[in-house]
């Protein structure tokens, strides 16, 4: 995923999330607060930071999602709740 992030190329996930995802304000980092990952939403993977340990996410939900519409997740929480994973490549 990091080769196709380094190439330009944005990845598509399905990600298992709780409840209280899709109201995440001013949040930058998500992790997760033991509730149940009962629910499956699609993010768009941007970029990464081997510093942070991190990926950093794009939702669908608009700038008051997150941190304007964005969020960082750690790889251990990533590798746990990612199901699916989509390379997206231009014609």
């Amino acid at each position: 995923m990091r080769k196709a992030l380094l190439r330009g190329n944005p990845v598509l996930v399905e990600m298992q999330v709780d409840a209280g995802f899709d109201v995440l304000s001013g949040v930058e980092f998500w992790e997760s607060n033991g509730d149940s990952q009962d629910r499956i939403t699609p993010l768009i993977v941007v970029s990464y930071d081997e510093e942070l340990e991190a990926f950093e996410l794009q939702n669908s939900l608009g700038n008051l999602w997150g941190n304007k519409g964005y969020i960082w997740m750690k790889y251990a929480d990533f590798e746990q709740f990612a199901i699916n994973g989509f390379v997206l490549l231009p014609d």
